[in-house]
């Protein structure tokens, strides 16, 4: 986990001036206590990525956010997910298509759910100077809510989103390697980012300069405003 969570923290710091604001503000979806993503490799078209607990049911997590009527409110997602050819971006990046079903919701505590529909994403693998980082990005679509909790509003109202989740690279070998594989591989999940707003494309210089995890950010968020 330390890895994938060191390059996104470093690199969007050295390259925050250039990203703006956001018009809706990003949480942190804190697990509170350890997941894993499991993939299942038949070496083929059929290849699939698992996001349940080993029960099959939903992972948890906690919404930790400065807006306080977000700030603690309980939240879980969960899919099954198709994983696509894998193609490279660059030097850097390799990427796989995720297709399948899956689900998003927060309770506001008071008997109402915000909910989402996950049925598309991105499988996100990096090396840069001798790092790797290697991500999940989930496009949450149709978000619903009827509750009156005025930050789940603003959410609803966003319409979408995107649940960027990384994975600790200890152990895992490359996004062809998953795909080449027969058998059952699990990746611990990090704490998650739910994000709004696009970030515009990284810049030759960021790429030059090994902008892995800032291009993580921009290549996922591209497809939710897609």
């Amino acid at each position: 986990m330390k890895t994938s969570l060191t390059l996104l923290t470093f690199f969007i710091s050295l390259f925050s001036p250039a990203i703006g604001s956001a018009a809706l503000e990003d949480f942190l979806a804190k697990h509170g206590s350890p997941v894993a993503a499991t993939f299942e490799g038949v070496n083929g078209p059929s290849d699939k990525l698992h996001l349940v607990d080993s029960s099959l049911s939903s992972l948890k997590f906690t919404v930790l956010s400065d807006n306080t009527s977000l700030n603690g409110l309980a939240g879980k997602y969960s899919g099954h997910f198709i994983i696509g050819p894998v193609i490279q971006e660059g030097s850097f990046f390799r990427k796989a298509a995720l297709t399948g079903e899956g689900m998003f919701k927060i309770a506001d505590g008071e008997g109402s759910y915000l909910t989402g529909m996950i049925e598309s994403g991105f499988l996100y693998d990096a090396t840069v100077r001798n790092q790797r980082g290697f991500e999940i990005s989930l496009d949450v679509s149709a978000l619903s809510y009827c509750g009156s909790n005025p930050g789940l509003k603003q959410l609803k109202a966003a319409g979408q989103g995107s649940l960027l989740l990384p994975l600790d690279t200890s152990g895992l070998p490359s996004l062809s390697t998953l795909k080449s594989q027969v058998g059952y591989q699990s990746a611990a999940i990090g704490d998650g980012t739910f994000a709004f707003t696009a970030i515009p494309e990284p810049t030759t210089v960021a790429f030059v300069l090994g902008a892995a995890s800032l291009g993580f950010v921009a290549l996922r968020r591209r497809h939710v405003t897609a």
